[in-house]
């Protein structure tokens, strides 16, 4: 659809793309593989990405044949030794087009820091959606079990607190990567899997269920093959919670992921792989 941005705002609205979508459409894509995993006191050998991979996803708002691009989220990983140890460097942007910022502007930054088998160290963000903004900035002592958290929101005092850690648990923007390394072929067609994620200053326990394979098609005209999974969304900055999101992933070697996607009151709002570089494999996922 092309048009003037202040005409269609009011199909956003009428379609229920209010703040916790225009929340939700650039940062669908983080809460991606939250999964409850077996880490290891080691590096990973075998990793589907490569440093230097960059990932870039549209976010739309679609309903019907209507497809409304509204912003764009940018993924980025970089690998770095130091006194002979592995780390990762993990970032994540995302933003509405400028002619949507009159509408609901939103800036977001995301920055991780993972040891080599990519249990969090670090964790920060830096989010502005309208006129709220907040700052987290979170920092793992794995030796003490301990999360240590300051948290700022609006022009209020940074909030200095700790909270548990819990083995297997991660930050939005390491589990993204982490786990890419899933072998999606051995769950069944159903299969309910928990997760655990390390957000607003404290553990959530989530879940997942497989819904097997299926062919999808992006606004590129590419299709992919891919396993689609269905993740239960938690209420926070990004979500109303309660509502589950669809994700399609690369049925391949580099498990990058395709498509997300959630309903919201009219239509839906979705986030479309645009672009990717320095792939660690072939995308032989693609069907045409």
């Amino acid at each position: 659809m092309k048009g003037n941005p202040s005409k269609i705002t009011e199909i956003l609205h009428l379609g229920g793309a209010s703040k916790f979508s225009w929340r939700a459409i650039f940062f669908l894509v983080l809460a991606l593989f939250a999964f409850n995993l077996k880490i290891v006191g080691q590096e990973l050998t075998v990793t589907p990405f490569a440093s230097g991979e960059k990932l870039t996803y549209s976010a739309y708002y679609n309903w019907h044949f209507i497809w409304i691009k509204s912003g764009l989220v940018h993924f980025n990983v970089h690998s770095v030794h130091e006194n002979g140890t592995k780390f990762y460097e993990l970032n994540a942007t995302g933003k509405t087009l400028k002619a949507y910022d009159f509408i609901y502007k939103v800036r977001n930054n995301f920055h991780s820091r993972c040891c080599g088998n990519l249990s969090p160290l670090v964790f920060n963000r830096e989010v502005k959606h309208g006129r709220n903004y907040s700052i987290h900035y979170y920092n793992v002592d794995h030796q003490k079990d301990k999360i240590f958290t300051k948290i700022k929101k609006k022009k209020g005092q940074f909030l200095v607190d700790s909270i548990n850690y819990e083995p297997g648990s991660f930050d939005m923007l390491a589990t993204a990567y982490y786990a890419r390394t899933l072998d999606y072929e051995n769950y069944e067609h159903g299969q309910m899997v928990p997760f655990k994620l390390i957000d607003e200053n404290k553990v959530e326990r989530l879940h997942f269920r497989y819904l097997g394979e299926e062919a999808v098609k992006t606004r590129n005209r590419m299709s992919f093959r891919c396993h689609k999974i269905s993740i239960l969304l938690m209420k926070g900055d990004f979500f109303p919670g309660g509502e589950y999101m669809n994700v399609w992933i690369s049925a391949d070697k580099n498990r990058v992921p395709i498509m997300v996607e959630t309903n919201i009151l009219v239509g839906s709002v979705k986030a479309v792989l645009k672009s990717f570089e320095g792939l660690k494999a072939p995308l032989t996922s693609v069907m045409n």
